[in-house]
C-alpha cells in the first residue's frame, strides 16, 4: 500500500498497517465467527483459483454463444 494512490486520483499511499479497510463489497468473503482464520486461510488458497478460472470460462463460453 505504500506510494500507491489514493480513491481521490490524487493523493499517494503512505502504507502501515490498520486494523480497518474500506473495500469493494464485490471481493470481499465473508469469514463465519466459528471458523478459525488458520482454517480459512487453506481453503481460500483451494478454491480461489477454482472460482477465477470458471469466471473465466464463464466469460469465454457467453462470448462464443453472443457470436
Amino acid at each position: 500500500t505504500y506510494n500507491g494512490i489514493e480513491r481521490d486520483g490524487q493523493t499517494r499511499t503512505q502504507g502501515g498497517y490498520s486494523n480497518k479497510i474500506v473495500v469493494d463489497e464485490n471481493y470481499v468473503l465473508h469469514i463465519p465467527d466459528n471458523l478459525p482464520l488458520d482454517s480459512a486461510a487453506p481453503l481460500l488458497c483451494a478454491v480461489l483459483p477454482c472460482i477465477l478460472l470458471f469466471n473465466i470460462g464463464k466469460r469465454v463460453l457467453e462470448k462464443k454463444l453472443a457470436s
